[in-house]
């Protein structure tokens, strides 16, 4: 990954959603509509640290804490890190 924060043990298959999931990803963050953030991560996530819970559920991102060790925001970084490097 280039740019922006790598979460060891954090993957993202993008060929998983489309572009109407990117939408509503962009959407939710420009309007602060967190669920729909996480329900687009869960549904392109195929691995995450084991103590998050489950990969595929929104839950398991939507309760990152805002601050401290892998926050929110550095799970959104990665995810755009990986959108950003996908077919390098």
């Amino acid at each position: 990954m280039a740019k922006g924060v790598k979460i060891d043990g954090l993957v993202f298959d993008l060929t998983r959603i489309g572009m109407d999931d990117l939408e509503d990803f962009v959407a939710g963050l420009n309007a602060s509509e967190f669920r729909k953030v996480a329900a687009t991560m869960a549904r392109c996530c195929v691995k995450c640290p084991e103590e998050w819970g489950a990969p595929g559920e929104a839950a398991t991102f939507f309760k990152r804490p805002p601050v401290g060790e892998w926050r929110w925001k550095d799970v959104v970084d990665h995810f755009w890190a990986t959108l950003n490097t996908s077919g390098e």
